[in-house]
This record gives C-alpha cells, sequence and structure tokens, in this order.
C-alpha cells in the first residue's frame, strides 16, 4: 500500500466533507489552497486545467452559473442560489486538478487514489464512531453548527442520529460512506483481501447517519455479480465476503442497539419501511415520494428555463425530490443538459480501456445509479462529496491516461531514433 502524505489526506478530507469547524466553509479554504498550489506548480498543472475535457467542464459550469444568475434575477429570487455551481468552479475542480497533480507526481494508479479515499472515508468513520460513544463531543460539534447558521432542527436529530463530523450527516455523507464500503469489498474481491479491513467504519457510518446507504449497497452488489458473472472464482469468493459482511452488519447493529436503542429502532424502521415497499406498502419515507403534491412543476414558461430558486425549507411549497428542484431551479432545457454531462462523465469512464477496465465499469454504474436514485431523497446534483469524488476520479483518470499515451509515444520516438 501506497504511504500517503499528510497535507495529501487533510486537503481530501476538507474537500469531501468540509468539516464545520470554522465560520468559513473549509471548502473554500481547500479552493484558496488549490489556486495557490495552481500558481507555484503552474508548469505541471497547465497540462491538466488545459485539457479540453476538463476545460469544458469550466466553461460548461459558467454558463450554468450565469444562465441561473440571471432567472434569478429576474424572478427576484436569492442570488444565492447559484452558490453551488460557484462551488464546482472554484473549490471542487480546482482541488482535484491539485490532488490528480499530487498524484500523478507519486505515479499513483486508480487503485492508490481510491485507496486514499478509503483512508479518509475511515477517518470519517472513526469520528462517526467517536461521537457516537462520547455524546459531549458529538453536542459540541452539532451547537458548533447551530451557531454557524444550520438548522436548529439538527439538535434533535442528534439524539438518534448526526455521527461524525461533516456538512452533510443526514444526506450525502452517509452516501459516500456506503459507496466507499462497496469499493473497498469490490477491491478485495479483485486485488488484495485486506481492504475488508476498510468496510467496518464506513458500514457503521452510513448505517448511524441514514437508511438510504442500505438500498445504495444492495444494489452495489447487484452490480459487482453483474460484472464478474463470468468469474467463477471471484464469483465463489463474492459470495464468501457477503457472509462475512452479513455477520459484521449484524454485529454492527447489535452494537448499536447495545449503545443507542433509538439509533437501532429508528434504523430497524428503515428496515421494515424497504420491506413494506417490496410488499406493494408505502410507509415512510416511500408514503412521501408517493406523494404527487411533492412533485408539483412551476407553470407557463417558468417549466422550460426555471424561476431561480429552489422549494426546499419552509416555503409556501416545498419539496426535497432533486429533480423537481432542480427544474424550478433552471427549467427542464438546462437541468436536462446538467444530467447529459453527468451522463457523458459515466460514459467516457464505462468506456475505459485497460488493465482497471472493470473498476471504471463499476464505478460509473455504481455513481450513474446513486445519483439516480439519491436525486428523489434530495438535490444531489449539486456540490456534495458524492460529485466531488466523480470529478476526481474523472479528472485523475483522463489525466492519467493521457500521461501514459504520451511516455507510449516518447517509447515510440526514441525506439525510432
Amino acid at each position: 500500500m501506497k504511504k500517503y502524505s499528510i497535507f495529501l489526506i487533510l486537503i481530501v478530507f476538507f474537500m469531501l466533507y468540509h468539516p464545520p469547524l470554522f465560520k468559513v466553509n473549509s471548502l473554500h479554504i481547500v479552493g484558496l489552497i488549490s489556486w495557490i498550489y495552481i500558481l507555484f506548480n503552474w508548469k505541471s498543472i497547465k497540462s491538466i486545467i488545459f485539457r479540453e475535457k476538463i476545460l469544458r467542464i469550466f466553461i460548461f459550469f459558467s454558463l450554468i452559473m450565469t444562465y441561473v444568475f440571471l432567472v434569478a434575477y429576474i424572478n427576484d429570487n436569492s442570488l444565492q442560489i447559484v452558490a453551488t455551481y460557484l462551488y464546482w468552479i472554484m473549490d471542487v475542480l480546482p482541488g482535484g486538478i491539485v490532488i490528480t497533480n499530487i498524484c500523478l507526481k507519486k505515479n499513483y494508479s486508480i487503485i492508490s487514489l481510491i485507496t486514499l479515499l478509503l483512508i479518509v472515508g475511515n477517518i470519517q468513520g472513526l469520528l462517526a464512531l467517536l461521537t457516537f460513544i462520547l455524546p459531549n463531543f458529538q453536542l459540541y460539534f452539532i451547537e458548533k453548527m447551530v451557531s454557524y447558521g444550520y438548522e436548529d432542527r439538527l439538535l434533535n436529530l442528534s439524539s438518534y442520529r448526526m455521527f461524525g463530523i461533516s456538512a452533510a450527516l443526514t444526506f450525502t455523507t452517509p452516501i459516500i460512506q456506503g459507496m466507499f464500503a462497496m469499493l473497498a469489498i469490490f477491491l478485495s474481491i479483485r486485488v488484495n483481501s485486506k481492504y475488508l479491513l476498510f468496510v467496518p467504519l464506513l458500514i457503521f457510518s452510513s448505517l448511524i447517519n441514514a437508511r438510504t446507504p442500505i438500498v445504495i449497497i444492495l444494489l452495489g452488489f447487484v452490480i459487482l455479480f453483474i460484472l464478474m458473472i463470468r468469474d467463477r472464482k471471484k464469483i465463489i469468493k463474492s459470495f464468501t465476503f457477503i457472509s462475512i459482511l452479513i455477520v459484521g452488519i449484524l454485529i454492527i447493529l447489535n452494537f448499536i442497539k447495545k449503545y443507542s436503542p433509538s439509533t437501532y429502532v429508528w434504523i430497524n424502521n428503515g428496515f421494515l419501511e424497504i420491506k413494506s415497499f417490496l410488499k406493494g406498502d408505502n410507509i415512510g419515507y416511500f408514503t412521501y415520494v408517493s406523494d404527487e403534491s411533492k412533485y408539483r412543476l412551476p407553470e407557463g414558461f417558468n417549466l422550460f428555463f426555471g424561476k431561480g430558486v429552489r422549494p426546499l425549507g419552509e416555503n409556501s411549497y416545498n419539496t426535497d425530490i432533486g429533480w423537481i428542484n432542480d427544474i424550478w431551479v433552471a427549467g427542464i432545457l438546462v437541468s436536462t443538459i446538467l444530467y447529459l454531462l453527468f451522463l457523458k462523465l459515466f460514459f467516457e469512464l464505462y468506456l475505459c480501456k485497460g488493465e482497471y477496465s472493470t473498476l471504471y465499469k463499476f464505478i460509473a454504474m455504481f455513481f450513474g445509479i446513486t445519483l439516480i436514485l439519491g436525486n428523489f431523497k434530495g438535490a444531489i446534483f449539486m456540490e456534495n462529496e458524492v460529485t466531488t469524488v466523480l470529478f476526481l476520479i474523472y479528472i485523475f483518470v483522463l489525466s492519467k491516461s493521457f500521461l501514459e499515451k504520451n511516455k507510449k509515444l516518447d517509447l515510440k520516438l526514441n525506439k525510432i531514433n
């Protein structure tokens, strides 16, 4: 396993989770450090920034941000609606470029990058465990979040969830933790069994904060089997690891039940809701997503062009459904274009050839399905851990591929000479 610098681990941790440790969003600190790094390392980085596909993403989000800004201004809505696009442009993409540059200098492979992500995910998992067993430690960070402007309801939620140090503990943090767990399982089957050691804290930190990862992990296994169905040895190994995982989850649930019965009841209700849904009965969250009133769209021209506002929170009409929110913000036309950009990223990753082609396929399919599913749970096509990891992997794979092609070309030229 590669050695990783503390700087690299910290910048990835802060970029993913932007923990509420300061009054300033820690993601902006990552952005500032990234731009300074880019200026001082311009010669080695400019080839990444000016890669046509990466430059297009910068331009694309700049155009969408300008469009949403104008729509919000015309409709007399808050201009803060453009924040997520600004974060992508100023913080996430530069951060991804810097991390990629550091990894390429150290000759890291995609396996090395994912291992780095798993290490960072386990740090979050450890923090989740500490806040779970030390209530005062948890309360300190929740109160800090509220003092920085987060909703007061987080104090109520902290009685049975909100474990860890992250800005999105009720939604995308547990989702990415569950996704990291599946990536670790994939690598334990395809690369080295030792990757299973990453799984327990990732599963724990995902289950105690949200129920959505239950479905996501199950779908991850389905994708895993689809990709490995032709390899009997891998299938047998998969079943063995699944058996170990099931036992591990039962142990984790018993641990949760012992130390936080309210959290256990909440998680168990999630399993019951899924079970009832599969039987055709809608209870709990499935009652919410099947409520037609939550799918109300803007009318007239606003349906196509948007209103520059998200119907979230205490408005006359509010809904958590992600794609409905996206249409209210930018209309059907621009929302469709945004989704097509992500679809393009998935296809490019899926079609990557070489030694890690199966891994790229798994990432493309898994992230694609997760974003579709997550878009019913909340507004997921925004700046968050899931989209950040996707952009980071995409930038790295694109840059690594370009570097390897150049090396092969140089070798051919040297042979000719």
